[in-house]
């Protein structure tokens, strides 16, 4: 088990972890008893992902975490340099920061086809992000509109103040709140 786990952390760096994570969500779905076929495409979807997120990770600095200077180990690194010098071989021109960022896009929908994720669980996923960067993005509203308002006021003995609320916040993001209202 540990020379298994040192020779992964070695060629793939962190993108080993991606190992362990999707077994965790077969064994939940296993635990739930639902289906995670087919496995064997499943399974070499693993490695793919493994190998992607080692190339994504390889721009990383690992900060003496592993013995590699960067997080995406040997594999990512060696195989992110081909990309670049391929790239430059035939006038393509990108760096390897598009390459990172490329093959990190590309393991998001490799890593939901290989944890057996369902489409109502990834619409489930996809909402609550949506509801949670909303609610980021309504709350900075609100709090620059309360800090501008603080600051109207300071000088001002006639200033009313203006009490934003979070719906207003998300109403001048969004447009209209029916999203959230339902009507």
């Amino acid at each position: 088990g540990a020379w298994t786990a040192d020779v992964l952390l070695q060629t793939l760096g962190a993108g080993a972890f991606t190992l362990a994570i999707v077994l965790g969500f077969w064994a939940w779905r296993l635990f739930r008893r639902q289906t995670i076929r087919p496995v064997s495409l499943r399974l070499a979807a693993t490695l793919v992902l493994s190998i992607l997120a080692s190339i994504a990770l390889a721009q990383i600095p690992s900060g003496h975490w592993i013995a590699h200077p960067y997080l995406g180990s040997s594999v990512g690194t060696l195989m992110l340099n081909q990309f670049s010098v391929f790239s430059q071989a035939y006038g393509f021109g990108y760096g390897p920061g598009i390459f990172s960022l490329l093959c990190a896009l590309l393991a998001v929908p490799v890593f939901i086809f290989a944890a057996a994720f369902s489409r109502e669980e990834v619409a489930a996923a996809a909402f609550a992000a949506k509801v949670g960067v909303y609610t980021v993005i309504g709350t900075c509203i609100a709090s620059v509109r309360g800090f501008l308002n603080w600051v109207q006021h300071y000088n001002d003995p006639d200033y009313e103040v203006d009490s934003p609320s979070f719906a207003a916040g998300l109403f001048l993001f969004c447009g209209s709140t029916e999203e959230f209202t339902g009507s």
